[in-house]
């Protein structure tokens, strides 16, 4: 939501005491994160006014011209490319040294700065501007055209129709509004600035409706539960036009595009006090008489957005006449819309359950800035302060307008008021200040429009009734924010902190993981998504029968919960590869298991996923990151307390593999009959299909099976005793595995082996074909005295002779 410094200040005689991005800073610290700062009509004031007096072809380019430009001094030759540009029209210009703040197509910021340069051959000594350079719009088509009677020469920043344009705006995090349906529009936002800076606030301006005639429009509130109040006013003899120029820049200035002045002045007012407001065409109604109820099941409805909606028993409707004529808090009917030929209306003017309109809102897909305050829960004592402000403003644009009675108003269950009793030393005890003095505190709750009797009863205003203001803690959060806690000295707590009582095994574990991926192998943590598409899952050969669906998905692409990480992590390093030649990441999250139900809801299952990615090769298969990989898993097993696990061929242990598993280059990690982890190279007809070219090996750690082990550690002295390395190479079949091997080697001297690795694996010249030759190295030794001569001879002849029996 954007936010003009320019409208605050109608509310507030504010002079700006800072620069805009400190004043963002004070109000991210003091009310609502600000995420950036925008200055308004900063470049005008760099700008000229300037006539074209011709144009002619580029020499070298089809798409440039040359123009000549007066300023009514001299003239110069620029170098343009807008197709507008022609004899006759005045333009702005930017002579050299002139500096503009642009937005690339990512959105990010960057300086331009005008300076002298050749385009095709042809010098050109400044630019002839549009309007995106200029910061009056995000898009445009060709240079800004000026008025024919634009004085030549002048600034831009001086002339009367820019005058308005120089402003400050503040994009606000909507989500740091959540909690504040006060600050859905400037009123609230210079509420907050009059007392943090003790200004005066301005009353919210209209008019007084007391016409002493019953209104002709009635009301029906048969949801009074969802809907708590309803208010409506008629005017007839309208004009339906353009707005003024002072309301379509505002609204341009915060991100509307002006319609005509009545929808505009309801936009207005959304956008000044955050109320929304809906306006009927009365000649396009049945009759006055305006009900609020709940849809009928199947029911359809034509928006405002000329589509049709499908409705259910849960949403509310505004009917007139048996028809639905709007969507209650979301969107009005187009059958009822203003137009043109619109002469007399009812405004609408409503409070509806936030509830209610955040399902309908998501259900159907139908957001709006009405929907985004509705579901804010809104103060319902300002719908006739909306229509007041609205009468005014549409009878000083509409002089002939004619109010038709007083304010309909149908008002079932107003919110409880809220009453808090605390006092002057517990508040500034809860924020640990002891110079809070109670005038400051009497003096900013007052500008925020609490009532204060005593030390201290206050009563709660109605705009932070609603969802707000409920507690006495909540009063302390007021007084600190308007004191500042950053101005607030912090001290250490004066208590022992001590660790849960109950000590987390699977959360150090986690913590564990990701410092030895980290710190120790260099790898990067990232955060997948826990969702999934049905196109994607399709792609990996993922059935998407009796997942786990949202109800609400943000996509197709994100419509169930994962059942799988790979297809996810998979398409990470394709996105990572566009960037990077080379990677290691994992990730460490749920999936959702719907074979195994706990009640309505799948088992989670934690994963450790991850990937190693070298830097590409051709003719390389680099098989070495097969073994980092598998050194990196037996390294996590080691640490959960698992020392033993058996390495097997994956395709031995499993009836069907995954698509994205190469079923020759695949090993899982076993106790028993229990998988605890598997590694793989990425299937080459999957990194085919995703455009990846790289070398992709792939591990998953099975999380919840590891984590219930029972980590015993027991300390062992390194050994003082020397160890003896011994080398051997055997020729064997291609398809028999090292792993058969090493248990053939470790049963020939059990005792005195410590450990043993695969060093080398070769299959080329000097081997027979359908062999391949591995070479291990063995370490043996004794942790209570030295091998003798003989032990060591013997040792090597009992390996020696066990791997000449080798069967395979």
């Amino acid at each position: 939501m954007w936010l003009s410094l320019d409208w605050i200040k109608d509310y507030i005689d504010y002079d700006l005491d800072r620069t805009p991005n400190e004043l963002g800073v004070l109000i991210s610290l003091r009310v609502a994160e600000v995420e950036d700062v925008k200055i308004c009509g900063e470049a005008l004031s760099q700008v000229r006014v300037v006539e074209v007096i011709k144009t002619e072809p580029h020499p070298d380019a089809d798409k440039l011209k040359l123009a000549t430009i007066t300023d009514g001094t001299k003239e110069v030759t620029i170098v343009c490319g807008a197709e507008n540009c022609r004899a006759g029209i005045k333009l702005p210009f930017a002579d050299l040294g002139s500096k503009f703040t642009l937005k690339d197509k990512e959105g990010k910021k960057f300086e331009l700065v005008i300076k002298k340069t050749k385009i095709r051959g042809v010098e050109s000594i400044g630019m002839l501007c549009s309007e995106t350079e200029l910061g009056l719009s995000d898009a445009s088509d060709g240079v800004l055209e000026l008025p024919a009677d634009t004085p030549l020469g002048e600034k831009l920043s001086d002339l009367d129709m820019f005058k308005k344009i120089k402003d400050i705006l503040f994009e606000i995090d909507n989500k740091s509004l959540t909690h504040r349906p006060d600050l859905w529009g400037h009123y609230g936002f210079a509420r907050e600035l009059s007392a943090i800076y003790a200004i005066p606030l301005k009353s919210y301006p209209g008019v007084e409706l007391s016409c002493n005639k019953t209104s002709a429009v009635t009301i029906e509130n048969q949801t009074p539960e969802l809907c708590r109040r309803y208010s409506a006013l008629e005017i007839k003899n309208i004009k339906v036009g353009p707005s003024p120029e002072w309301m379509q820049q505002r609204l341009r200035a915060v991100g509307l595009n002006s319609i005509n002045n009545i929808v505009d002045i309801t936009n207005y007012i959304l956008l000044e006090l955050g109320q929304p407001m809906h306006a009927f065409d009365v000649a396009k109604l049945a009759d006055k008489k305006m009900i609020v109820r709940s849809a009928n099941a199947g029911e359809s409805f034509k928006a405002l957005d000329e589509e049709d909606y499908v409705m259910t028993e849960s949403d509310l409707v505004i009917d007139n006449g048996g028809k639905a004529v709007a969507l209650a808090g979301v969107m009005g009917g187009a059958i009822t819309g203003i137009t043109e030929e619109t002469t007399d209306l009812i405004l609408e003017s409503a409070h509806f359950a936030a509830a209610t309109v955040r399902k309908t809102s998501n259900r159907l897909g139908l957001r709006s800035d009405s929907s985004m305050r509705f579901e804010k829960s809104l103060d319902p004592e300002n719908t006739i302060i909306a229509l007041q402000r609205a009468a005014q403003l549409i009878t000083e644009l509409c002089p002939e307008a004619e109010i038709v009675g007083d304010i309909a108003d149908s008002f079932n269950s107003p919110y409880k008021t809220i009453e808090i009793k605390t006092n002057f030393d517990f508040i500034r005890k809860r924020l640990g200040c002891s110079d809070i003095t109670d005038d400051f505190i009497n003096s900013k709750l007052k500008s925020l429009g609490f009532v204060l009797k005593g030390d201290l009863d206050i009563t709660v205003p109605s705009w932070r009734s609603t969802k707000d203001v409920e507690i006495a803690e909540d009063i302390v959060e007021e007084v600190g924010r308007m004191y500042g806690y950053d101005n607030i000295t912090p001290y250490n707590l004066s208590t022992e902190i001590k660790p849960p009582a109950a000590p987390n095994n699977s959360r150090k574990l986690e913590r564990q993981f990701k410092e030895v991926l980290t710190n120790g192998y260099g790898f990067s943590e990232i955060l997948l998504y826990p969702w999934s598409g049905e196109k994607q899952l399709d792609s990996y050969g993922v059935a998407s029968d009796n997942l786990m669906t949202l109800s609400n998905p943000l996509s197709e692409d994100a419509k169930f919960m994962r059942p799988v990480v790979m297809p996810l992590l998979i398409d990470a390093v394709a996105e990572n590869l566009k960037y990077f030649n080379d990677f290691k990441m994992f990730e460490f999250g749920r999936v959702y298991d719907t074979t195994q139900m706990q009640g309505l809801l799948p088992t989670e299952k934690f994963k450790v996923s991850g990937c190693i990615v070298p830097e590409y090769k051709k003719n390389d298969g680099q098989t070495d990151s097969f073994y980092d990989a598998k050194r990196i898993v037996l390294d996590l097993l080691s640490i959960a307390g698992i020392a033993n696990a058996q390495v097997a061929q994956l395709a031995d242990k499993e009836d069907d593999l995954d698509l994205w598993i190469h079923p020759g280059i695949a090993a899982g990690f076993y106790r028993g009959r229990q998988k605890l982890a598997e590694i793989y190279k990425l299937h080459p007809n999957i990194a085919q299909e995703k455009g990846i070219k790289n070398n992709v090996y792939l591990w998953t750690i099975h999380f919840d099976e590891i984590e219930k082990n029972e980590r015993k550690m027991t300390y062992k002295p390194i050994s003082k005793y020397p160890e003896v390395t011994f080398d051997v190479t055997v020729n064997v079949g291609e398809k028999v595995l090292a792993g058969d091997i090493e248990k053939v080697i470790s049963k020939s001297a059990k005792k005195l082996i410590k450990n043993i690795e695969v060093f080398s694996i070769y299959q080329g010249d000097g081997i027979e074909a359908g062999e391949k030759s591995i070479s291990f190295r063995i370490t043996y030794g004794a942790d209570n005295r030295t091998l003798d001569s003989k032990e060591i001879t013997q040792t090597q002849d009992n390996i020696m002779k066990s791997l000449g029996n080798l069967k395979f």
